[in-house]
C-alpha cells in the first residue's frame, strides 16, 4: 500500500510541477526536483516524468519540445552518473554541475533577453533547493539524525501545490484541493509535529498568497482530521 501510494503521490507532484511553468522562474522549481529524484532513485522517473510532459501538451504545448529535449538530456545524465562507480562516489558535485548547466541554457531559450544578474541569482536559487533536498538525505544516511524530517518532502509538496494554485476548477483552485490531499496524507502517515507545519504552510500560501479564502477549510479538515487520528492512535496503544 505504500508503494502504491508513493506512486501516486508521485504522479501529483509530477503534475504540479508541469504547472509551475505558468510561472517566470518554473523552470527554476522542476530541474532540482526532477535531479534529486532521479539521483535518488532512478525509477521515480518514470511515475515524475510523464505527468510533466501530458501537463506541458495540455498547457504549454509550444514548449513541449523543448521540455522533452531537456527531461531527456537529465536522464541520460543521471544513467550516466549512475552507472560509473568513481563518478558516482561524487555525484553530488557531477549533478550539480550539470543542473547549473541546464538551468542557464533553459533560462537562456525560455528567456534570451534575461539580465545577467537575475540569470544568476534564479540559477544559484535551484542549485540552493536541489542542495537542500540531498542534504537532509545525507544527514540521516550517514546517522547524524535518527529520524528523517521530512523537510525534502514538504519543499517538493510545496512547490507542486504552487504550480496547482493557478488553476481553477468550478471556481475552486486546485491548490486547494492537492494542498488537501497532501495535508490529510501527511497528517494519517508520520502523525507528527512536521506533519501540522506542512499543513499550516499549505494553508498560509493558499489564502496569503492567493487569497483563496476557501482554504480555511483545508486548515480546518486537516487540523481536525490530525488530532483526530492521533487521538484514536493514542487510545489504541494505551489499550492494549
Amino acid at each position: 500500500m505504500g508503494d502504491y501510494m508513493k506512486k501516486i503521490n508521485l504522479i501529483l507532484i509530477g503534475l504540479g510541477l508541469g504547472l509551475t511553468l505558468f510561472y517566470d522562474i518554473g523552470i527554476t522549481l522542476i530541474i532540482p526536483v526532477i535531479m534529486y529524484y532521479g539521483r535518488k532513485e532512478l525509477k521515480n522517473l518514470i511515475f515524475l516524468v510523464p505527468p510533466i510532459l501530458i501537463i506541458v501538451a495540455l498547457t504549454n504545448v509550444e514548449h513541449l519540445l523543448f521540455v522533452v529535449t531537456h527531461l531527456l538530456l537529465m536522464l541520460l545524465s543521471v544513467i550516466f552518473i549512475q552507472s560509473f562507480k568513481k563518478i558516482k562516489k561524487y555525484n553530488i558535485i557531477f549533478y550539480s554541475l550539470l543542473l547549473l548547466v541546464i538551468t542557464v541554457f533553459s533560462f537562456l531559450v525560455f528567456f534570451p533577453n534575461i539580465q545577467i544578474n537575475n540569470l544568476i541569482i534564479f540559477t544559484l536559487i535551484s542549485l540552493a533547493v536541489f542542495l537542500f533536498l540531498c542534504f537532509e538525505d545525507y544527514i540521516y544516511l550517514n546517522n547524524i539524525i535518527k529520524t528523517p524530517t521530512l523537510y525534502a518532502e514538504h519543499i517538493i509538496i510545496i512547490i507542486s501545490v504552487l504550480g496547482y494554485s493557478k488553476q481553477l476548477i468550478f471556481n475552486v483552485s486546485l491548490g486547494i484541493i492537492a494542498a488537501t490531499y497532501f495535508g490529510l496524507y501527511y497528517a494519517k502517515k508520520y502523525r507528527n509535529i512536521y506533519s501540522l507545519v506542512l499543513i499550516v504552510i499549505l494553508f498560509l500560501i493558499e489564502y496569503l498568497g492567493f487569497s483563496h479564502e476557501e482554504s480555511i477549510l483545508l486548515l480546518f479538515i486537516c487540523t481536525l482530521y490530525f488530532l483526530d487520528y492521533n487521538n484514536k492512535k493514542t487510545h489504541f496503544h494505551l489499550k492494549q
